[in-house]
């Protein structure tokens, strides 16, 4: 795509409603126009919140049935709001299937992460 694409115009970016303010700045920066948080929902099972991925399949087909063009996720790997982890196989397999580039934000509990499947054998 060239710089002056028109399509760039119908470009939109999706972040989890509690992810850190960054992720709707950087969309801001980018001159993004649409910029859609996506609900969470509190899962029993966890205790805890999670990306409501039926809310953001809902999002992603109202967009693309009004002719704009999906294009960023800004997931949060633990928000400061609830520790909640945004991103799941459902919400990678929806941004998969329309092409969407996903960020990941792991600034407060990505060194868990990382501990976990890193750990050295004991």
């Amino acid at each position: 795509m060239q710089g002056n694409n028109p399509d760039v115009l119908k470009f939109v970016g999706y972040f989890g409603q509690g992810s850190h303010i960054s992720s709707e700045r950087a969309l801001t920066l980018k001159d993004i126009y649409y910029r859609r948080p996506v609900p969470y929902k509190y899962n029993q099972e966890i205790l805890n919140y999670e990306l409501d991925a039926d809310e953001f399949q809902r999002m992603i087909d109202e967009d693309v049935t009004n002719g704009l063009i999906p294009f960023w996720f800004g997931f949060s790997y633990g928000n400061t709001f609830s520790a909640a982890v945004d991103i799941t196989q459902r919400a990678i397999d929806i941004c998969k299937k329309h092409k969407v580039w996903i960020n990941v934000d792991a600034a407060f509990l990505g060194s868990t992460w990382i501990s976990e499947r890193f750990r050295p054998p004991l």
